[in-house]
């Protein structure tokens, strides 16, 4: 969005005399399916004229850390909150599972290096035995 048409909307919204008697609050507007109530937002702290590298822009400060998701993540958070879960749960789930994937692999590699250990020492236990 240019901040002309950011300006416009704003100068549209506060032409509403219902605004001017509430000062409402700014926010971002943030995902989370599922929830209940207001629509889950997040305070703005500032804003301010970028330079620089972000000359040309104007950049709004939340008052929380947001973080951007892939759209994998967005839709496993969608799927899980329709299911009654929590996403959170799943990827630690996806993490234990990762682990233990892990785990069997690095079992399988010992249990092969095991089994050649005990049978060269079953070749050299019969080499000494036939001297």
């Amino acid at each position: 969005m240019k901040f002309a048409k950011f300006c416009e909307l704003v100068t549209t919204i506060w032409a509403n005399k219902i605004n001017q008697r509430r000062d409402p609050e700014v926010t971002i507007l943030i995902h989370s399916p599922g929830s209940i109530g207001a629509t889950p937002s997040v305070e703005v702290e500032s804003i301010q004229a970028g330079f620089d590298w972000d000359a040309g822009q104007v950049l709004i400060y939340p008052a929380q850390p947001l973080t951007t998701l892939t759209p994998e993540q967005v839709a496993d958070i969608t799927t899980s909150v329709r299911k009654g879960q929590s996403w959170h749960a799943y990827e630690a789930y996806k993490k234990h599972k990762a682990a233990m994937e892990a785990a069997a692999i690095e079992y399988a590699k010992v249990a092969g290096q095991r089994d050649e250990l005990l049978t060269a020492l079953e070749g050299l236990s019969a080499a000494c035995d036939n001297q």
